[in-house]
């Protein structure tokens, strides 16, 4: 049986790829707002839990294990969708 934890982290990289890919395949106004209002609540709640929702979650269980900063990324993306939108 498959741990909740792994399923956790499972569902943490399904839900970044999904953002990062959703960013530049989205070409509807409507899924552009929705991945606006998305990474901006993912960076609002990284703030005020002083990390990631998934890996507090967790206990920190990592499959991939790399040391990216995901908040540049997503305030990158974020961006990105804001040029899109304009």
């Amino acid at each position: 049986m498959i741990k909740n934890n792994i399923l956790i982290e499972i569902a943490h990289i399904l839900y970044t790829l999904t953002i990062i890919l959703g960013v530049f395949y989205f070409k509807e106004t409507n899924n552009k707002i929705f991945l606006l209002i998305v990474i901006f609540i993912t960076l609002l709640t990284r703030k005020y839990y002083n990390g990631c929702l998934f890996s507090i979650a967790n206990n920190n269980t990592k499959i991939i294990d790399i040391d990216i900063n995901f908040d540049y990324i997503f305030m990158i993306l974020l961006l990105i969708v804001i040029y899109k939108l304009l």
